[in-house]
């Protein structure tokens, strides 16, 4: 049973990464925060839900940042690297430390323009970069976990979808802004479950317009989407969606 009074620590939001003018690599978001609920009476750590990582901005030398992993249930999710995938947050899961996971372990982050992958009870890893040739990349889902943000649009092109609450497949989430100054749409807020993953923006080609704006993430716990990649005029990015806060819910029967 539990004792007379419980602490909550609800986690704050946390930012996209930030707009960036023309010529500069894109700017790396932050990481996303915890909530727990301890018990006082035994100082115990009830249940402890962590935030994912964060994705890596890409370069102007066409290198494209990798998605960060998706908090679990004993770690936040690692950072994404250049052109390559942060691991979803522990548990390890059969020795497992890339890809789509089961049991707590958050989903990894795209790595070389691919999708976020998926989880079961950990959040779904975010989006990879992408650049105009190859297309969209979405963000993972998570079956009883936050959905992970798509990736921000390449040059003219379109951003990724954000990833779902209660699904198993990357995409589903927050719509994609089209290619252009448009920007991603919010992840859907879940009144019983997590939060999915915000579109990412569009990207601009020729135009002095900015980037579209990523999508923020649903509440609670969803990944903000991409911001969308500048063009070859001068102008700046998109910056990226707001990660969501996190919720404690407490039914008393």
């Amino acid at each position: 049973s539990l004792g007379e009074t419980l602490t909550l620590v609800v986690g704050s939001t946390a930012d996209g990464g930030a707009a960036k003018a023309s010529g500069g690599d894109g700017n790396t978001g932050t990481v996303g925060n915890h909530s727990q609920v301890t018990d006082d009476d035994s100082s115990k750590i009830i249940i402890k839900a962590y935030g994912g990582a964060a994705g890596l901005g890409g370069d102007t030398g066409g290198n494209k940042g990798g998605g960060g992993g998706g908090g679990g249930t004993g770690a936040v999710g690692s950072a994404g690297g250049v052109n390559s995938s942060g691991a979803g947050g522990n548990p390890t899961i059969q020795s497992s430390t890339i890809g789509d996971s089961l049991g707590g372990r958050g989903g990894a982050g795209g790595g070389n323009q691919t999708d976020g992958f998926n989880a079961e009870y950990g959040g779904g890893g975010g989006a990879s970069g992408s650049n105009a040739s190859a297309g969209a990349v979405d963000g993972g889902s998570s079956l009883y976990g936050a959905g992970g943000g798509g990736c921000g649009g390449g040059e003219g092109t379109a951003g990724g979808v954000g990833g779902a609450w209660g699904s198993y497949a990357a995409g589903g989430g927050g719509a994609a802004g089209a290619g252009g100054s448009n920007n991603g749409t919010a992840g859907s807020d879940n009144a019983f479950g997590c939060g999915d993953g915000g579109g990412g923006g569009g990207g601009i080609s020729s135009s002095s317009n900015p980037g579209g704006t990523g999508g923020n993430g649903g509440l609670p716990g969803g990944g903000g989407g991409g911001g969308g990649a500048q063009g070859t005029v001068s102008s700046t990015s998109g910056p990226g969606g707001v990660g969501s806060a996190g919720v404690i819910r407490i039914w008393a029967y």
